[in-house]
């Protein structure tokens, strides 16, 4: 059918309970050796092979108007990205590459992979989620890239750059211009790694989300928060899953009392305790940018969720609030946090008055609490 059929864009077969095997991929492959008019091909989950891979790739380089591949979780191994590389070289339009999955590469693979991306300096969308590439691995790929000034989404999770990755990154936050989604959660950088990045990001003007989760990031944070003053182009940004503490919760706080247009910030499981979250709370009375606010498995006692309650009576921008994880009052526990009976009183005290926040989250420990407007509608709790 695929030879044949010339109308066809979009082939999205991804796999769920039937899986195509070997057969499946070869006739896959055979009918898009003559397909000229395929330009979006969707394989995911589906343990396709080295072969697979080889032999779809070259099968697709042959059509000129094929622009997105996606092999999420595909099982193509290390083997697939040297054999297929010169391959990947002649899909001349290809915008999106997605290879997520969980592997370690070879030296080897990571320089076939790079030859292969650098045919492609107009691609849009990388995504190598997973794939163990290491800190010289990001070098080589990276350096790949140097020519590329159309890459706007570019997803390294879980990828194990560590430092030596995060100064590969440099140029290309320095000098493309288009660079709008940076995916580094689970890479290891830790203070060295963010200090690294901090002073591209000082001048960077395009980048609108960064995802710092799970890199054990702690005093260095406040080296990146002073780096974003100034900035008025990030507009989401995650670091939850690090040790930022209270220290780093006050530099947070002094960024979001500067002129920024930060909507989305993600503090989740940071080990904030009370000065912490009092210092955010006093900064966000006079935030207008901040809708979403996530706060959830940090330490806060009551004194800390007084402050957010404070907050409440004055901020008019805050839609969404996770509070999960605390421990409410003195016989009802959950990760022995407490911000205790007074808090979740404040809290409620505070949203009668406050007509912006329309959805917040204290756990199921606090399911049964909930507050009703003056005008009789109902805020969302859960």
């Amino acid at each position: 059918m695929l030879q044949h059929n010339q109308v066809i864009r979009e082939l999205y077969l991804r796999g769920g309970v039937v899986k195509i095997g070997k057969l499946g991929v070869d006739a896959i492959a055979k009918g898009l050796q003559h397909n000229t008019s395929l330009q979006v091909l969707d394989l995911s989950n589906h343990l396709i092979g080295d072969q697979g891979f080889e032999a779809i790739a070259k099968s697709i380089a042959r059509n000129k108007e094929f622009n997105t591949l996606i092999l999420k979780n595909s099982g193509i191994g290390i083997k697939s990205f040297q054999a297929a590389a010169s391959s990947l070289g002649n899909i001349k339009a290809l915008n999106i590459l997605d290879l997520t999955d969980y592997f370690s590469m070879t030296e080897k693979s990571v320089k076939s992979l790079a030859i292969g991306l650098s045919y492609h300096q107009f691609l849009r969308v990388l995504n190598l989620e997973g794939i163990r590439i290491g800190g010289l691995g990001a070098d080589t790929i990276l350096k790949s890239l140097s020519g590329n000034h159309d890459l706007v989404t570019l997803n390294l999770k879980g990828c194990h750059i560590g430092v030596i990755g995060a100064r590969a990154l440099g140029p290309l936050i320095r000098y493309n211009r288009r660079l709008q989604v940076l995916n580094l959660q689970n890479n290891s950088l830790e203070d060295e790694g963010i200090k690294v990045i901090s002073s591209e990001f000082r001048n960077n003007r395009s980048i609108t989300e960064v995802n710092l989760a799970c890199n054990e990031i702690s005093d260095g944070i406040a080296i990146f928060t002073e780096a974003l003053k100034g900035n008025f182009v990030l507009t989401k940004l995650s670091l939850s899953n690090n040790q930022i503490k209270d220290i780093g919760a006050k530099a947070i706080a002094l960024l979001l009392q500067d002129k920024n247009v930060i909507i989305e910030l993600d503090l989740e499981d940071n080990k904030i305790e009370d000065q912490g979250c009092i210092a955010l709370g006093k900064a966000l009375q006079s935030n207008q940018t901040l809708a979403f606010l996530n706060l959830s498995k940090n330490n806060i006692g009551e004194d800390g969720a007084k402050a957010i309650a404070i907050m409440l009576q004055y901020n008019r921008t805050l839609l969404v609030l996770y509070l999960c994880a605390v421990k409410v009052s003195s016989n009802i526990f959950s990760h022995g946090y407490m911000i205790g009976d007074g808090g979740i009183k404040e809290l409620a005290a505070k949203l009668r008055l406050n007509y912006a926040v329309t959805f917040i989250d204290v756990g199921e420990e606090c399911g049964f609490l909930s507050v009703t407007w003056n005008s009789s509608r109902k805020k969302s709790w859960n």
